[in-house]
């Protein structure tokens, strides 16, 4: 599997758990891996396109750790993460921001601050072609705004 197909993953499971507030992050984990069908090992070429739509993708180790570390880290280190966005958003209003694009935010965010190796620049890539993929056809170039804000401000 991909990095980007493993990052796509996790947009699924923080725009979820941005609509069942009340629902845990282990549960949400759970639910992708066991009540979903999905399993480690394998994983249907739902979550982006393939060269061959019929091809079954991987989870190895290394995207399993992805996913897990990536989702857990950004819920534990939350209000740090929104509150870096929120500062970063200069003439938006924070509340304003869409689901995705604050999904989206939160990952490379969180890849930026918390993981060492990812590069900055690859962080916000991967999040402005998600969001060109998922998001309002504009939204990119705030993403791209904010995130370049975020790492002159934060490094």
């Amino acid at each position: 599997m991909s990095r980007r197909k493993a990052r796509e993953i996790v947009l699924c499971l923080v725009f979820e758990k941005d609509y069942y507030r009340d629902c845990s992050c282990e549960k949400l984990y759970k639910d992708l891996f066991e009540d979903s069908g999905i399993s480690i090992g394998e994983i249907s070429g739902s979550f982006g396109e393939s060269e061959n739509n019929n091809k079954t993708d991987n989870i190895n180790k290394a995207d399993e750790n992805y996913i897990k570390n990536t989702f857990f880290g950004i819920f534990e280190n939350i209000e740090q993460i929104d509150n870096i966005v929120s500062c970063s958003t200069i003439g938006w209003e924070y509340n304003r921001i869409s689901k995705i694009s604050m999904a989206l935010l939160r990952i490379s965010v969180y890849e930026i601050l918390y993981t060492e190796d990812i590069p900055d620049s690859v962080a916000i890539n991967e999040a402005v072609e998600l969001s060109k993929r998922y998001d309002d056809p504009d939204a990119y170039t705030f993403i791209n705004g904010v995130l370049g804000a975020v790492v002159k401000n934060n490094k």
